[in-house]
């Protein structure tokens, strides 16, 4: 194996927030923990208006080459293309509730990207949690013109979902939409979820 292809990636988030009692109540109920084998957060109330913690926000190895890329370790699964509510994105969900919203806790697993052409990939994934139950996912993605399209696909114990991912440009101004597709297996309870969005950057000015 080529040493150049190999790369290590580490990043531990360290926080601490002072605020009113109310504000410090919420967010230390917060579960920040995140559903892998090995404990990732340690979180320390330091008073009523005072909260602080230290996370593994990520912690992985990558093998890279022209066609393939291997992921192993706390890493993040880019499913979904909406801007907050992201129905595919079921292995990093936005949480709506931290104070920063934007940051997404990582997943235990593998990460498997093959490029099928110059537009085409497959992504494949499998994961464990704390029960080390798995959890596999793929997705098929290709660009047409100028719109991404992906079929995505995930199953796990609880849960199964197939869906799609489209994003694309039309005049400068960007649209995307997503849909899956869940049934909850021990319900027995199918349901669907979707989401369609559009920005416009205003690169003239509002003038």
């Amino acid at each position: 194996i080529d040493s150049e292809h190999i790369s290590f990636t580490s990043m531990i988030d360290i926080n601490s927030f002072i605020a009113k009692k109310s504000v410090i109540s919420l967010q230390d109920n917060i579960d920040f923990s995140v559903d892998v084998p090995f404990d990732t957060v340690s979180k320390n109330s330091v008073s009523d208006r005072t909260l602080a913690y230290a996370s593994i926000y990520r912690l992985n190895g990558v093998y890279e080459n022209a066609s393939r890329r291997v992921s192993i370790g706390l890493l993040r699964v880019p499913f979904g293309v909406g801007r907050i509510f992201t129905p595919v994105d079921i292995y990093n969900p936005y949480q709506a509730l931290a104070l920063e919203p934007s940051q997404r806790q990582g997943v235990f697993g593998l990460y498997y990207t093959y490029a099928v052409g110059e537009l085409s990939t497959i992504d494949m994934i499998v994961t464990s949690n704390k029960k080390k139950e798995s959890k596999m996912g793929i997705r098929l993605k290709s660009t047409l013109k100028e719109t991404d399209v992906a079929l995505v696909a995930v199953d796990d114990k609880q849960l199964s979902m197939y869906g799609y991912e489209i994003e694309g440009d039309f005049n400068g101004m960007g649209w995307r939409s997503e849909a899956g597709l869940f049934k909850e297996k021990n319900q027995d309870i199918t349901y669907q979820n979707s989401m369609f969005g559009v920005d416009y950057g205003f690169a003239s000015g509002f003038m």
